[in-house]
């Protein structure tokens, strides 16, 4: 690493994602950017040969846009995030069996995750393997279930068969929803809109105040499954891909 970045860090070396997908990968700190930024930038991928670095813009700035897209940064997503405060809830009743995940449930948490998330800008971008994709979803469920998240609630039918979870998250008393997922043969039955009441009444029960959620522009059914719970845009930034060519 050259005594300019340590200094004057620019991007920050990701070491989980690198092991994971077995590239070198990085992620640059601003969210917008000037030419002299984007030689700091570029030079630094250089130095530290980086394969692929995540850039995260302010969707509201030209300069930026025209700047990645000229560098040869890929638009991979857009990421929307949306809010609700969690001051009334409307009355819920659950029509299918709500609890907490067990254990013995991460082996079909896992399976529902690696079909879930094939709009997220991993599987866009098209030079990461599908296959590591399935698996990085299924990691972060398993690893949501060990304590990376708060709470992880599953849907399941009497059986004990899993049909859909949700995990949630409370950072300095903001919630945050972080995965929801339903497996396609429980597509269409509502499994998503209880569980996602469910996760706001569990919040609430915590005193938290307001919730945020991440998800992408182009998952409409997302998008509305949010609106139809409550929640308003609250933010948008794009995600691009730079893949260094060696």
């Amino acid at each position: 690493m050259s005594h300019q970045s340590l200094m004057h860090p620019i991007c920050e070396f990701l070491q989980w994602d690198s092991d994971f997908f077995s590239l070198r990968i990085g992620k640059a700190i601003p969210n917008r950017v000037d030419l002299d930024t984007m030689s700091q930038i570029k030079n630094w991928c250089k130095n530290e040969s980086i394969d692929c670095l995540y850039f995260l813009s302010d969707a509201d700035d030209p300069v930026t846009t025209h700047l990645l897209l000229h560098h040869q940064f890929d638009l991979v997503d857009t990421r929307m995030t949306l809010e609700r405060d969690l001051i009334i809830l409307p009355p819920f009743e659950p029509s299918t069996t709500l609890r907490l995940a067990h254990e013995e449930d991460i082996p079909q948490l896992k399976q529902i995750a690696k079909h879930s998330y094939h709009h997220t800008r991993y599987y866009f971008d098209g030079r990461f393997p599908v296959e590591r994709c399935d698996d990085l979803y299924a990691t972060w469920i398993e690893r949501s279930c060990q304590g990376y998240a708060d709470a992880v609630w599953v849907a399941t039918e009497d059986s004990g068969a899993v049909q859909g979870f949700i995990t949630c998250s409370i950072h300095e008393m903001q919630g945050e929803i972080g995965l929801l997922g339903v497996a396609s043969k429980y597509s269409g039955r509502g499994i998503g809109h209880q569980l996602v009441m469910r996760a706001l009444s569990w919040l609430q029960e915590k005193g938290v105040k307001s919730v945020k959620v991440v998800t992408q522009g182009r998952n409409i059914p997302a998008q509305r499954l949010y609106q139809r719970t409550g929640f308003l845009s609250h933010s948008l930034r794009h995600w691009y891909h730079y893949w260094q060519v060696k």
